[in-house]
């Protein structure tokens, strides 16, 4: 049997009582004041079917409401109770802290898109250089203009970077009075640039999409802003590979 794990808490008591997946009974793994959260289960692999995900995030939520918890990501399994033990006495130290930092906070993603057309505008705007190699381009045709086209991508791609990393400081910098700390993780599309995750006081979820509120009177329709959450700490926890 495995162990499916759910995360790690300080006061697994009022927990005890809950069923885990696959309606398992769970149990606390205890280390000096830490306890690993888990069930055992017969599988090796849990499927991310939707059902699945939202049966593992209603247990995490649940936790979350009796007891602070580094929430462990969907489908981690364990081998057995002595692997548990090592990982809480190996990073015991860790642990605690990452409690101690998420204790009475949720975690809130903010995504943020920019409009091509007003983005690549603006972009040429302050760098003139590019609009003159396009109008080379044009000039020469497809056939002489080859290199001038790769040098054109090269610069465009060059400001773009710049203009996104820009303008994510700015957004970042309008967050700062209310989050603990943020994680930055990959955009996904290509419209996206800021894909980030705030761990802000619980009920601190209002001033925050009052901040997203300001921002999107501020850069008007040149990007578009879309707020998440509140979520347990996933990101926070570093238990994303226990």
């Amino acid at each position: 049997m495995k162990l499916y794990f759910y995360g790690v808490t300080a006061s697994p008591a009022q927990i005890l009582s809950l069923m885990g997946m696959e309606n398992a009974p769970m149990e606390a793994v205890l280390f000096e004041d830490l306890s690993a959260l888990v069930s055992e289960t017969a599988q090796t692999f849990f499927d991310p079917t939707r059902e699945n995900v939202q049966r593992h995030e209603k247990i995490i939520e649940t936790i979350m409401r009796l007891t602070p918890i580094l929430p462990a990501s969907f489908g981690q399994l364990l081998a057995n109770r002595q692997e548990v033990l090592t990982f809480l006495r190996t990073s015991h130290d860790l642990l605690k802290g990452a409690l101690t930092k998420v204790a009475g906070k949720v975690e809130l993603g903010l995504k943020a898109f920019w409009n091509p057309q007003a983005v690549f505008a603006e972009i040429e705007a302050a760098n003139p250089e590019i609009v003159e190699l396009k109008t080379k381009i044009v000039a020469q045709g497809p056939e002489k203009s080859y290199y001038d086209k790769v040098t054109l991508g090269t610069r465009v791609q060059e400001a773009l970077l710049e203009f996104g990393n820009t303008h994510i400081r700015n957004i970042m910098d309008v967050f700062q009075s209310l989050t603990g700390d943020t994680v930055t993780n990959q955009p996904t599309g290509d419209s996206m640039f800021l894909n980030a995750s705030f761990l802000v006081d619980r009920g601190g979820e209002q001033s925050f999409l009052d901040k997203v509120r300001e921002l999107e009177r501020s850069y008007g329709e040149r990007f578009r802003f879309k707020p998440s959450g509140p979520f347990p700490p996933y990101n926070f926890s570093g238990l994303r590979s226990a």
